[in-house]
């Protein structure tokens, strides 16, 4: 399958209603993915795309419900993760911009106070 631009995800355990949901959203346009499971659908590979999940919430094993809240927290840490590359980032371009004595200034500077957290 070519890439896509979007993406629907499907999850239930009933395969008529995959397949139905997988009919109907082709039908007006859509790519479409469809998993059994909670576990197929985390352990599967996913095209990196914008995407909508459509999914049972009475999955057996990991419920949808659960698998939601799993979600959820991938996502606070990949923001989490993104915001300090972002705050690291505008750090280096910050320290770049610095003379060469402002550089020894600053490294100086953090040195002492590393020491003084590693030892008080």
């Amino acid at each position: 399958m070519a890439e896509a631009e979007t993406m629907v995800f499907v999850i239930d355990d009933d395969a008529a209603m995959r397949e139905a949901l997988q009919s109907f959203l082709r039908s007006v346009g859509l790519s479409v993915e469809t998993f059994a499971s909670a576990r197929e659908f985390l352990t599967g590979q996913r095209p990196d795309v914008p995407a909508c999940l459509v999914l049972d919430v009475r999955l057996p094993g990991l419920s949808g419900l659960d698998l939601l809240d799993a979600i959820s927290q991938a996502l606070d840490r990949d923001r989490a993760a993104r915001e300090q590359r972002a705050g690291l980032a505008g750090l280096r371009e910050r320290y770049e911009q610095l003379t060469p004595r402002e550089r020894e200034g600053a490294t100086a500077e953090r040195g002492q106070v590393l020491k003084c957290a590693l030892f008080s």
